[in-house]
């Protein structure tokens, strides 16, 4: 094979993969995680239709591909900006209409139809050095506003809203998406083709998402899946005097399969579906993996997209439910305080306030970033740091004053066995508190469109009474309204059933 690199069609192909592959991919990702695949399907087949429509007419075809994917933006964004299945059959009804348009102007392309079959199946040994240099700068241009604005894309995948109430303007980012998206499809038609190119924008993507919940890993992971697939398709062409384009596709297909076989995430969530029976401290495990990985990729951004109140640039903007939070669990100077499931901190500063020069605090999280994240932003010598999971800490006993589980209690795990942990840590009479500034209904219903977290409820308020109670904590408040959880507990009798912890 190494004899077709004299050629310039050949490396323009390699090129190709590179480019064309690499660039998919990267698109990819933003389409699985912001769930729209149908706004896939429908530019990659907007920009068939368009390039059909310069053929028929006489102009350059990758003309006719760029207007097609800018109009069909313009349409399928906002429809797919909609939540709902109705977006999707809307979808649904322009992918169908583009593609019976497509294939009717098809037939009316007068003499040979080579050209127009290979904007179909592709053929990415036709590739041109001037198609080439279009896929290089569109994308160099992906790559570059991928680095530089990593942070703020980062927050738009991982919640629309909350990115638009942190100050990010979501909505130049996400139809920038949709731009680029279109943009890679029309100049990457001739790799495999209007029918097939759909594949390549997601298949890679796919399989990346089932091995990491990293963003950076999983960007990672699609280009090199993407242009892997690539390779793969262009080397079996050869090898066999096969369709590129198709068996391009077949690779990526391959290795999605293969990616959904081994991937973790996937047999965490199968046990996760049986915590509840807390079998044994294996599976266990490989649920904490991905949750800590999910909170890892979020650290740097996480005090940003939830606390950041925009008008004065500082995380108060919350001071009013923080107030009332410690109103209800009043805090003396002195205290030793555990903050469990810390985060980066949010807490600290409240708490600092509250336990003045002689109190001390004990910040935890089990995902390390979080814990970096901290550190670097509260260098009092009062707050102490420890990466742990709740459960497998271990704290001299009664030695905490109170202890805060705030906006963390959901993604316990093995929930008696921490509340028994927490039980041990606290003085006689030290103070228990669970809070969130949100209803539990509204808490559950975020963590249910997070696939890690989908799992991850407060339990409802028999349930939480009953853990508590069998912890060995008598509840004093219990508050669950809109914008609101609190529940403030004592240490009081000993735990009706001790758990080994």
């Amino acid at each position: 094979m190494t004899e077709l690199w004299q050629h310039e069609f050949f490396r323009n192909a390699v090129l190709a993969c590179v480019l064309g592959g690499g660039g998919l991919s990267i698109i990819g990702v933003f389409v699985t995680l912001m769930d729209i695949p149908f706004l896939g399907i429908s530019m990659s087949h907007s920009a068939f239709l368009g390039a059909i429509i310069g053929l028929l007419c006489g102009f350059d075809p990758f003309i006719g591909a760029i207007v097609a994917c800018a109009l069909s933006g313009l349409i399928v964004g906002p429809l797919s900006d909609k939540a709902g299945s109705s977006s999707n059959n809307a979808l649904a009804v322009i992918f169908s209409a583009t593609m019976g348009l497509a294939f009717l102007l098809l037939a009316r392309i007068p003499g040979p139809k080579s050209e127009a079959l290979n904007l179909i199946w592709g053929n990415i040994l036709t590739i041109s050095r001037k198609e080439i240099t279009i896929l290089a700068v569109i994308f160099s241009t992906t790559v570059a506003l991928l680095v530089v604005f990593f942070k703020e894309i980062s927050a738009v995948l991982f919640n629309r809203e909350v990115a638009a109430a942190s100050g990010i303007p979501e909505k130049v980012f996400y139809y920038g998406v949709i731009l680029l998206a279109g943009l890679l499809i029309s100049a990457s038609l001739d790799i495999v083709g209007g029918l097939l190119i759909f594949a390549l924008l997601v298949n890679p993507a796919g399989a990346a998402r089932q091995l990491t919940y990293r963003l950076k890993t999983m960007f990672l992971f699609s280009v090199l899946f993407g242009i892997a697939s690539c390779f793969a398709g262009l080397y079996v062409s050869y090898r066999f005097d096969v369709p590129a384009g198709a068996v391009i596709v077949l690779c990526s297909s391959g290795i999605y399969l293969i990616a959904f076989a081994v991937s973790a995430k996937r047999q965490s969530d199968v046990w996760k579906l049986y915590s509840h029976s807390q079998k044994s401290d294996r599976n266990s495990s490989h649920v904490d993996i991905s949750r800590r990985e999910f909170f890892n990729e979020r650290a740097g951004q996480w005090l940003d997209m939830w606390y950041k109140d925009q008008d004065n640039g500082t995380y108060t903007r919350y001071d009013k439910e923080f107030d009332r939070l410690f109103s209800l669990t009043a805090l003396r100077p002195g205290d030793t305080i555990l903050d469990v499931g810390c985060g980066s901190g949010v807490m600290v500063p409240y708490i600092l306030e509250r336990i003045g020069p002689s109190g001390k605090l004990h910040e935890v999280d089990y995902a390390e970033k979080m814990i970096e994240v901290n550190r670097s932003l509260h260098t009092d010598s009062r707050v102490t740091f420890t990466v742990s999971s709740i459960d497998k800490l271990k704290t001299p006993e009664a030695y905490f004053d109170a202890a805060f589980c705030f906006s963390c209690f959901p993604h316990f795990h093995r929930k008696p066995e921490s509340l028994a942990v927490l039980y041990r840590a606290l003085k006689p009479n030290g103070k228990l508190v669970i809070a969130h500034f949100d209803s539990s209904e509204k808490i559950n219903d975020h963590h249910s469109k997070h696939k890690c977290v989908m799992h991850d409820h407060l339990p409802n308020k028999p349930e939480m009474r009953l853990l508590l109670s069998n912890a060995g904590f008598g509840i004093d408040c219990f508050t669950d309204e809109e914008g609101f959880y609190y529940i403030g507990a004592t240490k009081r009798q000993p735990p009706s059933i001790r758990v080994k912890t």
